[in-house]
């Protein structure tokens, strides 16, 4: 019996990667195998020649600019006056956002469905709590997680993105408890020092390293002007962005992964690039992720507004990160390509044509409950809100049932 479920198991696998190759072209063939040789070639780095490895995933001196001049205040949008605007106009959000920022100090987890847990306060990322299993710390990329014994991925993925970090921030701004802020920054810095580059099921894909860069850049920039973020600690997140950043670059979704995931990826790069100037290579990530996401707005967003991957869900992902990449290059005076607010805008129309009165949501497609960034504590992230975003970016009109929105 047992070996009749390796045979199974064995026939299954091979199946699915025969039908992945035949969705590829062969271009894509070709730039797999490529990608294959340099995880390989990075994974025997890790064990043969580790001073080798350490020196090919630290910055080099050049890449790191200094980090003190640029600490005073936040670059992006969530500084003080936004945060003040806020609990002025939106009292009722901003102490649900506080209240559950308490929640989350105090270790409450509650992910994709699944039931709550409580966390220590600095918990071990790479331990499923339903398992009672740790993912091993092996070449991320050679992780098997679709066959693995270890836990649902989905959930310790979802973990891994550390979504509460830019919560936690804005938390402090509206209330100006330090804690959150200690909290924020304390959980980041065990975070980087518990996760070595490249290794574990944090690092299984770019996807998840470039909502990871967003937490970790809108936490990093919202801290500024913390008194807890001193040099020490703004060089050791900068470090980990650099990183985040270079596992990104060598290894974007090619081909048929090109969907949500590549806008993922790219929004990270780009978020990096526009939130941590101190980094000498961070003109080249904005560039790089504003270039690429101006060319995946026309492809994934449709002439009549609507997701090229027919995912109602998804098609609000991808909004919602290409609106941070905007709400982001306007903070920071950044020239925003053309093709990003008009796939925006387009995308606002057909929202508005889908979701009418109190009509829910359209649930044709995929889904699930995860979100390109987070905020506030509803889930999942609702299109009205996605709608008035937008709408407030491009200096439209306004729904009022949509005048809540954070963005």
């Amino acid at each position: 019996v047992r070996m009749r479920r390796v045979h199974a198991a064995t026939g299954s696998r091979a199946a699915w990667y025969v039908s992945r190759l035949r969705a590829m072209q062969p271009a894509e063939v070709r730039h797999r195998m490529r990608r294959e040789l340099a995880i390989r070639a990075d994974a025997g780095a890790w064990h043969l020649t580790p001073r080798l490895w350490r020196r090919l995933w630290l910055p080099p001196a050049s890449s790191l600019g200094a980090a003190s001049p640029s600490l005073e205040r936040p670059l992006g949008f969530l500084r003080g006056d936004r945060a003040s605007l806020i609990a002025c106009e939106a009292p009722h959000a901003a102490a649900a956002i506080v209240a559950h920022a308490e929640r989350l100090l105090s270790g409450h987890v509650t992910l994709l469905g699944y039931p709550e847990v409580v966390l220590p306060d600095l918990p071990d990322w790479s331990r499923d709590p339903f398992a009672g299993k740790r993912w091993p710390n092996r070449h991320g990329k050679l992780l098997d997680y679709r066959r693995a014994a270890y836990g649902d991925p989905k959930w310790i993925w979802e973990l891994n993105r550390c979504q509460e970090l830019p919560l936690l921030t804005l938390a402090w701004r509206l209330s100006d408890q330090k804690r959150y802020a200690d909290g924020a920054l304390r959980r980041m810095l065990a975070w980087i020092e518990q996760s070595v580059p490249g290794r574990g099921i944090a690092w299984s894909n770019g996807f998840e390293a470039g909502l990871r860069a967003i937490s970790f850049a809108l936490a990093f920039d919202c801290l500024r002007g913390s008194p807890s973020l001193g040099e020490t600690e703004a060089t050791s997140v900068l470090t980990a962005l650099w990183q985040h950043a270079r596992f990104i670059v060598r290894d974007l979704s090619p081909g048929s992964s090109a969907n949500n995931h590549l806008v993922g990826e790219l929004a990270g790069l780009a978020t990096v690039g526009l939130l941590a100037p101190e980094l000498h290579d961070a003109v080249r990530f904005r560039e790089q992720g504003l270039a690429g996401l101006a060319r995946e707005a026309e492809l994934q967003i449709l002439p009549d507004g609507t997701g090229a991957e027919q995912a109602f869900a998804y098609h609000v992902f991808v909004l919602d990160l290409l609106l941070l990449v905007a709400a982001l290059a306007e903070a920071r005076s950044a020239e925003l390509p053309e093709p990003i607010l008009a796939a925006l805008g387009r995308a606002r129309a057909a929202i508005d044509t889908l979701v009418q009165g109190r009509e829910p949501d359209p649930a044709y497609g995929d889904a699930d409950d995860g979100r390109a960034f987070v905020l506030d504590p509803a889930r999942p992230r609702d299109a009205r809100a996605v709608s008035g975003s937008i709408s407030s970016l491009l200096g439209q009109s306004v729904p009022a049932h949509d005048a809540t929105t954070l963005l």
